[in-house]
C-alpha cells in the first residue's frame, strides 16, 4: 500500500510541462497580463452606471444586462471552446481570445445606445469564454502539486487588480475625459499581449496510453462530458460555486452603485472605494492558495474545508456591512471571498485526470454563471427597480447562504474523486508543443 501510494506521488510530481525559469515566467507574466485585463474590461463598465443612466436613459434593469451579457457569453461558449482547448495549442487560443475581448472593447466607446453597448458586451464575453480553462491548465501542468493551490492564488490577484483598474478607469476618465474612452482604454493592451500568447509553450495528449485507453485527444465531446459530469466532488463542486459566484458577482457590479446611494458618495469616489475593496484579494488569495496548500498535504480534501470557513466568514460580514451601512466590512467580505477561490479553482482540477483539465474547468465556469453569478446583476437590477437596491443586496446574502451549503458535500466526497482521478493517468502519455 506503501509503494502504490509513493508511485502515485511520483507520478504526480512528474510535470506535463517542464520548462527552464525564463520560459515558466514568460508564460506567467503573460497570463497574468491577460487575466488582469479580463477583468479589467469587464469592470470598466460598473463605476460608468450613473453616467449611462443619465446619458442614454437606462434602466436599472438594463444597466445590470451590461454585466449580464458578457458573462452569458462567457458561461455559453466556455463548454466548447475549453472542449477544444483540450486539443489545440492553449496559447494560441489565448491569444485570439484576447484580441477579440479588446476589440470589442473598443467598439463598446462608439455605441451610441443600448443595444450597440448590448452587442459589444456581448462580443467581449465570447473573447473571454476559455481564458480561464485555458490557463488554469496551464499552471497546473507547469507547477508540482505541493505549490498549485499558492501559484493559482497569486495568478488570481490579476482579477482584483484588473477590476481595481477597470473601476478606477471607469469611474475617473468617464467623469474627465467620457465614458467612451474608457472602453478604449482598457482595450489596446490586450492587443499586444495577445500577441505574446501566441508564442507560449504547451503540452500536448497523444491519443491513446500504452494500454490502449483513450486520452482526451480521441474521447468524444459526449464522452468527455460524461465523465465529467459522472463525477460527483465535480458535480457538487460546480453547485456550489455557481449559487457563490452570484453572490460575488452582485458585490463586484453594484457595490459603486449602493455607495453612490446609500453612503452619498459620488461617481469618482464610488469607483475608487470599490477598487480599494477589490485590492483585498492581493491578501486573501495568495494567503487563501497558501493554506490551501498547507492543509492539504496529509489530507487533499481540507481544502474544501478552508473553502467552507471562509463562505461563512464572508456572510457574517456581508451582514454586517449593510445593517452598520460601512464601506470598510465590504474589504473584509470581498477578503474572505477570494481565500477559497485559489483552493477551489485547483480542487476543480485535481478530482479529474489530467487529459480533462481543460474541458471540466470549461463545464465548472459554465455552472459558475448559469447557476448564479450569469443572474446576479441583471436580477438585483431588476430587484432593485421592483424595490431598492439595498434589498437586492440582502437577496443576494441569502443565495451565499445555500451556497456554503455544498462545500460539506465536496469534502465527504473529494479524497474518493482524487485517488480514483490519480488512477485514471496511469500510463497515459503526453508530448511537448
Amino acid at each position: 500500500m506503501a509503494d502504490k501510494q509513493e508511485n502515485n506521488n511520483n507520478q504526480e510530481e512528474k510535470l506535463l510541462l517542464p520548462l527552464p525559469k525564463w520560459k515558466f515566467w514568460y508564460v506567467m507574466i503573460v497570463l497574468y497580463v491577460l487575466y488582469f485585463l479580463d477583468f479589467a474590461t469587464r469592470a470598466v463598465v460598473s463605476p460608468m452606471f450613473p453616467v449611462l443612466k443619465a446619458e442614454l436613459g437606462l434602466s436599472d434593469a438594463q444597466l445590470g444586462w451590461l454585466s449580464t451579457i458578457v458573462l452569458a457569453m462567457v458561461g455559453l461558449l466556455s463548454i466548447p471552446l475549453s472542449y477544444f482547448i483540450d486539443r489545440w495549442r492553449r496559447g494560441r487560443m489565448l491569444s485570439l481570445m484576447s484580441i477579440v475581448w479588446s476589440v470589442a472593447s473598443f467598439f463598446s466607446g462608439l455605441s451610441v445606445n443600448f443595444t450597440q453597448l448590448l452587442v459589444t458586451r456581448g462580443i467581449l464575453g465570447v473573447g473571454e469564454a476559455s481564458f480561464n480553462s485555458g490557463g488554469q491548465s496551464l499552471i497546473m501542468a507547469m507547477v508540482k502539486k505541493a505549490r498549485r493551490a499558492t501559484v493559482t492564488g497569486l495568478w488570481t490577484t490579476a482579477t482584483s487588480l484588473g477590476m481595481a483598474f477597470g473601476m478606477v478607469i471607469g469611474g475617473w476618465v468617464a467623469v474627465n475625459m467620457g465614458w467612451r474612452m474608457a472602453f478604449m482604454v482598457v482595450a489596446i493592451p490586450g492587443i499586444i499581449f495577445g500577441i505574446l500568447a501566441w508564442f507560449m509553450p504547451d503540452y500536448k495528449n497523444r491519443p491513446k496510453d500504452q494500454n490502449g485507453a483513450a486520452g482526451s485527444a480521441s474521447m468524444s465531446f459526449g464522452s468527455t462530458m460524461k465523465a465529467i459530469l459522472t463525477n460527483k466532488t465535480a458535480v457538487a463542486l460546480f453547485i456550489s460555486f455557481g449559487l457563490l459566484y452570484y453572490f460575488l458577482n452582485t458585490i463586484v457590479y453594484w457595490l459603486p452603485t449602493y455607495f453612490n446611494r446609500y453612503m452619498g458618495m459620488d461617481v469618482t469616489t464610488a469607483g475608487s472605494l470599490t477598487a480599494v475593496v477589490m485590492i483585498s484579494a492581493l491578501i486573501g488569495s495568495p494567503l487563501g492558495g497558501w493554506l490551501g496548500d498547507l492543509i492539504s498535504r496529509k489530507n487533499p480534501a481540507n481544502k474544501m474545508l478552508l473553502c467552507w470557513i471562509c463562505v461563512c466568514l464572508s456572510i457574517v460580514c456581508y451582514v454586517c456591512a449593510i445593517i452598520f451601512n460601512t464601506w470598510p466590512l465590504f474589504f473584509v467580505v470581498t477578503f474572505f471571498s477570494y481565500m477559497y477561490i485559489p483552493a477551489q479553482h485547483t480542487a476543480s482540477q485535481e478530482i479529474v485526470p489530467f487529459y480533462l483539465r481543460a474541458s471540466t474547468y470549461g463545464v465548472y465556469i459554465f455552472c459558475m454563471f448559469f447557476l448564479g453569478g450569469l443572474w446576479g446583476p441583471a436580477v438585483t437590477g431588476m430587484v432593485s427597480d421592483a424595490s431598492n437596491l439595498q434589498m437586492g443586496f440582502w437577496v443576494n446574502g441569502g443565495v451565499a447562504v445555500l451556497g456554503s451549503i455544498g462545500y460539506f458535500v465536496t469534502y465527504k466526497l473529494f479524497n474518493k474523486d482524487y485517488a480514483k482521478a490519480r488512477k485514471l493517468e496511469e500510463g497515459v502519455t503526453y508530448e511537448s508543443a
